[in-house]
């Protein structure tokens, strides 16, 4: 695997592979097997895979949480080897912002970035936008691999694809939520919680499952459904609850009823950690 540090020794690499097809993987490192699994589908569908590490500024909000996200970068680069993977990049903050970052574009992506995770994380995904569209015309892949865990996420890279790079013709591809035994979903932060709060984290999964899924839930108001799970929450130990909300997977905004497709988005707190997930319902 080769390692780059700079625009120029990406340049050279992507000059090097000639016509091949890139696979490209974007993460802000403490990798985990959810990355795994977005690692190995490049693979199967790419002829040349390279994955960035970069812990962008401009998606957080707070800084405590951007000064406290995990950085394992050693143990990621053995990660990346064991796997095989042709190129790491780690870029320096002059590589994604050679002008700074005082007066970024703004991406209009369909006001998807003022709703759920942007609602309580102002800015947050026009952070996703600088970063991505900076990434994405410097290795103009064929295909870029991103995560079902981060929904809103996906709904927001894939409107900026369409808005922004659409001459690149990059083919978005989603992997599945990858789960612990327990069905919590792996994330970076998961790090951060201690080994009683990620047997606690498992709550969410098991009250969607046993609770939600199980119960006659399309007879019952979506309002209902989502104020008994905070309650649920909130009594068994989590420190707080940004949002549960059922909506639609194709606008994301609120649900009244079921008799459409709908998903339920969750962000909460536990031991100082941010945790975000989402189900499918119907």
């Amino acid at each position: 695997m080769v390692i780059i540090s700079n625009l120029s020794a990406l340049e050279n690499v992507l000059n090097s592979i000639g016509r091949k097809s890139v696979g490209y993987v974007p993460t802000m490192g403490a990798l985990h097997e959810g990355h795994l699994s977005l690692i190995q589908l490049a693979k199967k569908q790419s002829d040349f895979v390279i994955v960035t590490i970069y812990v962008n500024p401009t998606q957080f909000n707070d800084a405590k949480d951007f000064n406290k996200y995990p950085n394992t970068l050693e143990a990621d680069i053995r990660f990346l080897e064991q796997e095989r993977v042709d190129a790491l990049y780690v870029p320096t903050f002059q590589d994604v912002y050679p002008h700074g970052t005082d007066s970024l574009p703004y991406f209009d992506i369909d006001n998807l970035d003022l709703i759920l995770e942007g609602k309580y994380r102002p800015g947050h995904f026009q952070g996703v936008c600088s970063v991505l569209h900076r990434f994405i015309t410097l290795i103009k892949p064929a295909k870029l691999y991103l995560g079902e865990k981060d929904f809103q996420q996906v709904k927001v890279v894939d409107t900026l694809l369409k808005n922004y790079l659409l001459e690149l013709n990059v083919d978005l591809v989603v992997g599945s939520t990858v789960r612990n035994s327990n069905g919590l979903a792996l994330s970076s932060r998961n790090k951060n919680l201690s080994i009683q709060g990620i047997e606690k984290a498992s709550l969410i999964y098991h009250y969607v499952q046993n609770h939600i899924k199980l119960s006659q839930f399309k007879n019952e108001d979506s309002r209902q459904i989502e104020s008994g799970f905070k309650e649920f929450l909130l009594s068994n130990g989590f420190d707080s609850v940004d949002y549960i909300t059922i909506a639609s997977p194709n606008t994301l905004e609120p649900v009244s009823d079921f008799t459409s497709p709908s998903r339920i988005f969750i962000a909460i707190f536990l031991e100082g950690v941010r945790l975000i997930d989402n189900f499918d319902l119907l």
